[in-house]
């Protein structure tokens, strides 16, 4: 599967268009939501501690469905309706969510199928386009390319910043 960076790094992408319309904590709530799913690991290990076996709530589980993207839009309405300001936070991690997930379908890896459509059905789905490229660490060479990218494009911003100081 991608790695964390992969996920943190999508999310800021997808999210950075629109910062200035998110509230000054945007990148954080981007960056967490990237990771969200993924806390089903902490949830296994709880849970394996106990001698509790539920791959309901295991990685792939429950965390990884578009049932649970819908939990947080719900959530993440109901405070919009409440606080506009404070709400867009949620709708970050819905869509944040969300788009760890479809990362995780497209790109896979390793024996991960994911009950996207519970609770709906249980049925697992898969597409895994990088996973016969995983004897080369596919999924680290995304990360490189991905940071590399990043660091691409905070250069030229930086270089922008300066050019316009210096026109003043």
């Amino acid at each position: 599967m991608p790695n964390p960076t992969t996920h943190v790094l999508i999310s800021l992408f997808l999210f950075y268009p629109f910062r200035n319309k998110l509230g000054k904590y945007w990148a954080i709530f981007a960056m967490f939501s990237g990771l969200l799913p993924d806390f089903d690991f902490i949830i296994g290990w709880i849970l394996k501690y106990f001698g509790i076996s539920n791959s309901f709530f295991g990685h792939g589980g429950f965390f990884h469905s578009f049932g649970f993207v819908l939990i947080l839009l719900c959530i993440g309405l109901i405070i919009y309706t409440k606080n506009k300001e404070f709400g867009i936070y949620g709708l970050i991690l819905t869509v944040g969510t969300a788009l760890h997930i479809l990362t995780d379908f497209v790109l896979g890896g390793g024996a991960y199928s994911l009950m996207l459509f519970y609770p709906f059905t249980t049925q697992l789905f898969r597409l895994h386009l990088l996973e016969p490229y995983k004897f080369i660490d596919i999924y680290g060479l995304l990360d490189a390319f991905l940071i590399i990218i990043f660091i691409i494009f905070l250069t030229f911003k930086i270089k922008c910043e300066k050019k316009k100081q210096y026109n003043k």
